[in-house]
């Protein structure tokens, strides 16, 4: 199926938010990390169970700090 992610366009067999998540190495564990699916931020405890979707749109959000 085809997805985005960040923008930017790619073609994946996974099924789950947490597989493609792991798939591409993104530390889960940290704290500040939020992940939107199509403008709806995906609450971390979901991520195992969230079902992606042809052409979904996925932004990882990561806080940071400064001033």
């Amino acid at each position: 199926m085809k997805i985005s992610i960040n923008g930017f366009p790619i073609d994946t067999e996974l099924k789950t938010l947490l597989s493609l998540l792991n798939n591409y190495s993104v530390q889960t564990d940290i704290p500040g990390i939020a992940v939107a699916v199509n403008d709806l931020i995906i609450k971390k405890n979901e991520w195992i169970f969230y079902e992606l979707k042809e052409n979904d749109n996925i932004e990882l959000i990561t806080a940071m700090q400064g001033g």
